[in-house]
């Protein structure tokens, strides 16, 4: 079993929850002492095992905007297609309320 170092491990854990890891983290997360063939050929054999995409920056933008929209959706518990509209006042009910 390979034995990761632990800013490997942690972005490895990372990706593997959203299932996508980008370019960019990874030259970010690889120390320079794993830049070469053998420990590279071992760390994207196990992305391919954890069925983790590697994509580039502006897709991996794109992708974080899109989760945060929909935390911040899920968090309300209201999605933005289901934001009511507002209510108007049954004028006759209105009425009735008011004159008794």
């Amino acid at each position: 079993m390979v034995v990761f170092p632990p800013s490997v491990a942690e972005m490895l854990e990372a990706a593997s929850g959203r299932r996508w890891l980008s370019f960019e983290e990874l030259n970010a997360s690889i120390p320079d002492d794993w830049v070469d063939p053998d420990r590279l050929h071992l760390f994207l054999a196990r992305v391919d095992a954890l069925g983790i995409e590697l994509i580039d920056e502006p897709t991996s933008r794109a992708r974080t905007r899109s989760s945060n929209e929909t935390n911040t959706s899920a968090s309300s518990g209201v999605t933005p297609a289901m934001t009511p509209e507002p209510i108007a006042p049954d004028m006759d009910t209105a009425d009735e309320e008011l004159t008794n």
